[in-house]
């Protein structure tokens, strides 16, 4: 089993690195000499604005990188678009237990990469390093400004908010179309600062490019995930032989529902797994047995379970199509009543034990195609299935072949 495992490992490092350039995607970079270079940008569909990025010239070159000291701007081909930009940006805490009384931003002067949302007579930027968001407006010619929202402490100990962005948008998108009204309800969020902009720039008669990529909005999956279970147990209690018993290795089905929670960053390529498991094992073996008047005794064992494996998912995204992906989970137990009974030849019961499952771990690798079919490789790790006797030894083991459907 051990070997097995080995094996499974080298798989996913292999699968790891030969799946790795599928996230180098056409884009280009713009450098300090104004220079436009096509290149292969690796995207990792960045959650925080990135103050460097890799590269590749070409499909087979070297990986390459470079910095925000470098580069002007970049930009992933249907992508994201980054541009440089120095700014006066507030870093004021949000954290309700580092706010501030203050009510005005404090400003300090940075060079950032901005996402670019909107191009045209107004422009829109983001800007977001962990839990600080900001947004920023660019008229025309006229410097990039972060649009002012901040939350602060009241003296009374309450909350306040200082929503200037309003005033700024009152005073820079002035327009027929846009009245103070549709100013007052807006709120510091992405969709209402969007569709103001483009508001703004439409009423202007300007043309507007915009960038924001959209994610799946299917973020959740159900599949229905049938399978044969490969299992072998050993039962093995030290200085009493007589209840040493291997049931051998057994071929069973087994049937779980996966319900699939992707992470809406880094291209979708992680997830979050539940996958509810019915399992059974059974088996019966008649044996040699010391200290007993004929010499022989039956062990039957008789183990059901809905497991609930929990975990995580990353994907590798092969074709259109196509994906390869890589599970580790940590296995819960529901024991269905499930025991261990030792029989004298007569028929008349020698031992019972009631059988508790441990925890274990589960390691899995499989292919998916058109986001329906799915088939998995599963590796366990031993499960101990007699917690309630720490004397015991009762490792069960499985390896696993899982196909599925995505039915929602």
């Amino acid at each position: 089993m051990k070997q097995k495992l080995l094996l499974l490992l080298l798989f996913l490092a292999l699968s790891t690195k030969s799946f790795a350039q599928f996230i180098f995607k056409s884009g280009y970079f713009i450098n300090n000499n104004d220079q436009k270079i096509t290149c292969l940008i690796y995207d990792i569909d960045w959650k925080n604005n990135p103050s460097k990025f890799d590269y590749k010239l070409n499909e087979t070159s070297e990986i390459l990188s470079e910095s925000i000291e470098n580069t002007k701007e970049f930009a992933v081909d249907g992508g994201a678009k980054y541009l440089r930009t120095t700014v006066e940006i507030d870093r004021s805490s949000d954290d309700v237990k580092k706010m501030g009384k203050q009510r005005n931003p404090t400003f300090k002067t940075e060079t950032l990469f901005l996402k670019t949302i909107i191009e045209g007579k107004v422009a829109l930027y983001y800007y977001r390093d962990g839990s600080l968001k900001r947004y920023f407006i660019k008229k025309d010619d006229l410097k990039t400004s972060q649009l002012v929202y901040k939350r602060y402490r009241t003296d009374a100990g309450g909350l306040a908010e200082n929503s200037y962005f309003k005033q700024q948008i009152l005073t820079d998108l002035t327009c027929s179309s846009i009245n103070q009204k549709d100013v007052e309800s807006l709120d510091y969020q992405l969709k209402d600062l969007q569709n103001i902009v483009l508001k703004y720039n439409e009423c202007q008669n300007s043309t507007s490019q915009t960038y924001i990529v959209k994610q799946k909005r299917d973020l959740f999956n159900l599949a229905i995930r049938p399978g044969v279970d490969f299992n072998s147990l050993n039962i093995y209690l030290p200085k009493y032989d007589r209840r040493n018993v291997d049931f051998g290795k057994q071929t069973n089905f087994r049937i779980g529902l996966e319900a699939e929670y992707i992470i809406p960053y880094h291209n979708n390529k992680w997830s979050i797994v539940a996958e509810p498991t019915y399992q059974s094992y059974s088996g019966e073996q008649t044996y040699a047995a010391t200290g007993i008047s004929d010499g022989i005794l039956s062990a039957k064992i008789e183990y059901t379970s809905i497991e609930l494996p929990i975990g995580i998912r990353h994907t590798f995204f092969v074709t259109e199509s196509s994906k390869i992906f890589l599970n580790a989970q940590y296995l819960l137990n529901l024991d269905l009543s499930p025991s261990l009974t030792y029989y004298r030849s007569d028929g008349t019961e020698f031992d019972h034990l009631d059988l508790k499952s441990g925890k274990n771990f589960a390691f899995g690798a499989g292919f998916k195609l058109q986001d329906k079919y799915i088939i998995e490789f599963r590796y366990q790790t031993d499960r101990f299935i007699l917690d309630r006797y720490p004397n015991w030894s009762a490792d069960y083991k499985t390896m696993s072949v899982i196909i599925g459907y995505n039915f929602m």
